[in-house]
């Protein structure tokens, strides 16, 4: 049995050229502009790509009823949320020259998780209580082995980290383990049912969740590392994130 197919448009193809050449311009950052002013640009990027998923999100919502109304409006609640944290982020980087980590933007950032995750619940939960209960049992497996294998892999060189306040250790951890929890969500989904007439729109949200993944793993050890700085390659995931989102 096959997962659900994903298909893509010519305007989707070329929405997708457009922002990548976006992004080329972010990387590679050439004259006339200064670094600062592409660090700035990426930061508004960073910014516009969560609120227009929260846009779309809404608009799904409007256009459902029920259940399924109530995940995509506790979805869009989430994409706006890490909107509003990287609204503070880059107010902080751009008055101060300086984004401190942990920081304001933070509380913000990790409403998130439990928004997207109640959303994909209500969104993907079955209809009956047995099968509730048999999902909710799967989702305890998948998220239990995936976090055991995650915290040999990563958690414990994070936690390892002597010279760190523990502050800022715990919120290097919490950002990739709810990544971890929230693709956890969208598999046992996924799993319980390849054929469920919403499959497709669950495939681009595990897509994305992958990037923000991605992105905070890379995010964490730069910041373990002490090499993060704004505007780095790191965030690009998060924006690519947004960009598969919006598209579900």
């Amino acid at each position: 049995m096959a997962l659900p197919s994903v298909r893509f448009s010519t305007q989707q193809v070329a929405t997708t050229v457009a922002i990548s050449l976006f992004i080329a311009a972010l990387v590679t950052q050439p004259p006339p502009l200064s670094s600062d002013a592409y660090v700035l640009i990426g930061g508004i990027a960073g910014v516009i790509s969560p609120m227009i998923a929260a846009v779309f999100g809404g608009l799904a919502a409007r256009a459902h009823h029920g259940r399924t109304r109530w995940g995509w409006w506790l979805m869009s609640a989430g994409w706006f949320s890490w909107g509003v944290g990287q609204l503070i982020w880059t107010f902080i980087d751009t008055t101060t020259g300086d984004a401190p980590f942990p920081s304001f933007a933070d509380p913000a950032y990790l409403g998130f998780v439990p928004l997207v995750f109640a959303g994909i619940l209500m969104l993907a939960a079955p209809t009956t209580a047995a099968g509730r209960l048999r999902s909710g049992l799967d989702l305890l497996i998948v998220v239990f082995a995936v976090a055991t294998l995650f915290q040999h892999l990563i958690v414990a060189e994070m936690l390892s980290l002597g010279d760190l306040p523990l502050l800022t250790k715990s919120l290097m951890v919490a950002y990739p383990v709810g990544d971890v929890i929230l693709i956890g969500a969208v598999a046992t989904a996924l799993y319980g049912d390849l054929r469920r007439e919403d499959g497709s729109v669950l495939v681009l949200l595990m897509c994305g969740l992958i990037m923000f993944l991605i992105a905070d793993i890379g995010f964490s050890r730069d910041i373990a590392d002490g090499i993060y700085v704004s505007g780095s390659p790191v965030a690009l995931g998060w924006f690519f994130g947004f960009v598969i989102l919006t598209r579900a």
